[in-house]
C-alpha cells in the first residue's frame, strides 16, 4: 500500500469513528435517554454531560482526520478559512458554537464516499428510532401526549414531537439516494406504513404530507424518468431554487398580518407558527452576524429554518447555507443525479415550516458539498455522458 492510499484508508477510520460518535450522540440527544426515566423529560441526568463530552471527542477525531489528510487546495486554503471566520463572528454574536462544528464535520468529510456517509446515519436513525419507539410504547421512557381529546399528539420518547416522523422521512431520503433514486416494493410498504402509523401518533401533517409524496414518487413514477441530461435553461434555474426558497420563505413570515382573516386562518392550520415566528421578528429583527436568542421559552421555537438561522446566526450565515445548497445542487446536475436534485429540494421545502436545513443529526447532505459523489468527480462524470449523448445522436 502506497503512502496516499495509506493516509486515505487512516483518514476513512477516523472519519468514520468520528462521525458515528457524533452522530449517535446527537440523536440520543433528541431522546428521553439522558433524562430521568419514567417521569417528565426535563431534569438531566449525569448522562448528559457523558455524550456531551463524547461529542466533543467526536470533534477532536475529525479535526485529527483533517490535520493528516488534508492536502494543499485553494478551497481548503482560502474558502474555508474565510467561511470560518464568518461562523466564527456570527459565534461571537449568539454565543451558539454550532456552526463552527458544523463546518468542521462538511471539511472532515473530503475524499469520503458518501454512501459510507449515508450508510452510518441511516442505520444510526433506524436503530435509535426503535429503540426509542419501542422503549416509549413499554413505558420505560415517558411518553408526553399533547393536546389529550383533540389532536392526541405523543412524542413517543423523544423531547419534540415532530422527531419521530421528522427521523423517518430522512431515514426515506437516505434511502433512495444510497439506491440511486429507486425505490423497491418491500421498501415502498414499509415507508408507508410507518409513515401512517407516526402520523396518527404524532398528527405531524407536513412531514406526512412530504413523505407520502417521496414515497410515492419514488416508488412509481422516478424510474421512468430519462436519463438525459437536463436543459441548460432548467440547470440555471435549479441553481437559483435554493435562494428562491429561502428569500420566499423569510418573506411569507415578514409579511405575515395578525389583523388578516385570511393570515389567521393559515396561521391556524399551521399551528401557529406564524404567530410565534412574527413574534421573534418584530422582538429582535435581522442581524449582519446573528445574536443569542431563546427561541424555546420565548416564541414556543421559530419553525422554519430559514428563519431561525438568520434570526439566531445572522444574515450572513443563512446567505453561506444557501450557497452551500447550490453548490450541492450543481454538483448534482454535473453528475446528471436528479434523484439527489429532488432530494435537495423537498430539504429544502420541508425546511420552510421546521428545523432540518442545517441539523446534521437529521440531514447529512450538506456534506454533499465536500464528499465523493459516486465514486467519481464531476468532470469525469459530465465528459462520460456528454459522450454517450454524441454517440446514440
Amino acid at each position: 500500500m502506497t503512502k496516499n492510499r495509506y493516509q486515505m484508508k487512516f483518514g476513512e477510520i477516523l472519519f468514520c469513528l468520528g462521525y458515528t460518535i457524533f452522530i449517535v450522540t446527537s440523536l440520543l440527544d433528541l431522546t428521553g435517554v439522558s433524562y430521568i426515566i419514567g417521569s417528565s423529560p426535563k431534569e438531566p441526568t449525569a448522562l448528559n454531560s457523558v455524550i456531551r463530552y463524547l461529542r466533543y471527542f467526536s470533534y477532536i477525531i475529525l479535526l485529527t482526520k483533517i490535520v493528516c489528510t488534508a492536502k494543499r487546495k485553494k478551497i481548503l486554503f482560502f474558502v474555508f478559512p474565510l467561511v470560518f471566520a464568518l461562523f466564527a463572528l456570527s459565534y461571537y454574536y449568539s454565543t451558539n458554537i454550532e456552526l463552527l462544528f458544523y463546518l468542521l464535520i462538511i471539511v472532515s468529510a473530503e475524499k469520503i464516499d458518501s454512501k459510507k456517509i449515508f450508510k452510518i446515519i441511516m442505520y444510526s436513525q433506524i436503530i435509535i428510532l426503535t429503540m426509542t419507539v419501542l422503549l416509549s410504547s413499554m413505558g420505560i421512557l415517558y411518553d408526553l401526549v399533547i393536546d389529550p381529546g383533540y389532536r392526541d399528539r405523543h412524542y413517543l420518547g423523544f423531547l419534540y414531537t415532530t422527531t419521530s416522523a421528522d427521523l423517518l422521512f430522512f431515514i426515506i431520503l437516505e434511502y433512495i439516494y444510497l439506491h440511486e433514486g429507486i425505490m423497491k416494493r418491500t421498501a415502498t410498504v414499509v415507508f408507508f406504513m410507518g409513515t401512517v402509523a407516526l402520523m396518527i401518533l404524532t398528527d405531524t401533517r407536513l412531514t406526512f404530507l412530504l413523505s407520502i409524496i417521496t414515497i410515492v414518487y419514488f416508488g412509481f413514477f422516478y424510474k421512468r424518468r430519462t436519463k438525459k441530461r437536463l436543459f441548460p435553461e432548467a440547470e440555471r434555474f435549479l441553481l437559483l431554487v435554493p435562494s428562491l426558497i429561502c428569500t420566499s420563505s423569510l418573506m411569507m413570515y415578514i409579511g405575515f398580518s395578525p389583523a388578516s382573516m385570511g393570515w389567521r386562518a393559515v396561521d391556524k392550520l399551521l399551528s401557529y407558527r406564524f404567530t410565534y415566528s412574527y413574534r421573534a421578528i418584530m422582538e429582535y429583527g435581522f442581524k449582519l452576524f446573528g445574536q443569542p436568542i431563546e427561541f424555546i421559552s420565548q416564541y414556543n421555537f421559530v419553525d422554519s429554518s430559514y428563519l431561525q438561522i438568520a434570526l439566531e446566526f445572522g444574515i450572513i450565515a443563512i446567505a453561506i447555507v444557501v450557497c452551500i445548497y447550490t453548490v450541492v445542487i450543481r454538483r448534482a446536475i454535473k453528475l446528471n443525479k436528479k434523484y439527489l436534485i429532488d432530494i435537495l429540494l423537498l430539504v429544502m421545502l420541508l425546511s420552510v415550516t421546521q428545523t432540518r436545513l442545517f441539523t446534521f443529526s437529521y440531514n447529512a447532505f450538506p456534506l454533499l458539498l465536500y464528499s465523493i459523489i459516486d465514486g467519481q468527480s464531476e468532470n469525469q462524470s459530465y465528459r462520460r455522458l456528454k459522450m454517450k449523448e454524441a454517440i446514440s445522436a
